[in-house]
């Protein structure tokens, strides 16, 4: 009987193909996380590749990550700042626009509020936005792996 021999490259191509499709199922829930860090590593790569000329790549690395850090915070804290600062304006703007959109087709799209929601519709929007951010850190451990394996990825894309 003839046996079909396939070569030690392929097989072992095989072999890390097939693991390479396992961490990817393994790990989806991650995926965007490493999308994320790719996608600003790359938009990064100049400025790390400038400021390596001048400084250990190592520190190169390590001040751009922070700087993304600082940045991302400051762009919560100010998106934050400015929706707190004029949720009384937004409150308006949602419900009037709910309010046009009922007797239109359109209407089965769109959520349903209360009368009492309608006239404390700054007080929903604050509601329906920390259900939101609660319904994000349900699960903490994930977020917080999350958080690591993006800072950690973004430093070794870099």
């Amino acid at each position: 009987m003839d046996h079909i021999r396939v070569s030690e490259n392929k097989q072992l191509a095989l072999l890390v193909g097939s693991i390479y499709i396992i961490c990817i199922v393994a790990f989806w829930p991650l995926m965007p996380v490493f999308v994320w860090s790719a996608a600003i590593a790359v938009a990064l790569m100049p400025f790390h590749k400038q400021l390596s000329r001048i400084v250990r790549p190592s520190v190169s690395v390590t001040f751009l990550t922070v700087w993304v850090l600082l940045i991302i915070l400051l762009a919560l804290s100010v998106s934050a700042s400015i929706l707190y600062g004029s949720i009384d304006h937004i409150g308006r703007m949602v419900a009037s626009l709910v309010h046009g959109f009922q007797n239109t087709g359109v209407s089965a799209v769109l959520p349903t509020f209360t009368e009492a929601q309608f006239s404390h519709m700054p007080d929903t929007l604050v509601q329906l936005m920390m259900h939101s951010l609660l319904s994000l850190t349900s699960n903490v451990m994930q977020s917080v792996i999350s958080i690591i394996i993006f800072f950690l990825s973004l430093s070794m894309l870099l």
